[in-house]
């Protein structure tokens, strides 16, 4: 029989292939876990960590494991201070199948 951890396991792989790495690491799945659950989720990691990743990979693994099934849209916003890590995310994103991205660079207040 079929688990729904089972599920959501082949639905990682399937991602993780899609987005072109090897695998996320404990704490990522730990988000992502958090994030698919409903779960508030507070995320301290060092820089270039990848955190992220799980925020990206959300709307792709929620579509996989509901397969068949009536799906809400899974829209995410990541806010950054850094434009050249937004333009970077973006460009990245749309490259993978059955995301859309974009950044919007805001002028300081003055």
């Amino acid at each position: 029989m079929v688990t729904k951890d089972d599920v959501i396991d082949s639905a990682f792989r399937k991602i993780v292939n899609r987005f072109k790495i090897e695998n996320l690491k404990k704490e990522q799945r730990g988000i992502l876990d958090c994030l698919l659950n409903g779960r508030d989720c507070m995320a301290i990691l060092l820089t270039d960590f990848g955190k992220s990743l799980p925020y990206q990979m959300l709307p792709s693994v929620k579509r996989e494991i509901t397969v068949g099934q009536e799906l809400d849209l899974c829209k995410v916003l990541i806010c950054s201070p850094l434009v050249g890590l937004m333009e970077d995310q973006v460009s990245k994103l749309k490259n993978i199948e059955g995301l859309t991205a974009e950044y919007k660079a805001c002028q300081p207040v003055e």
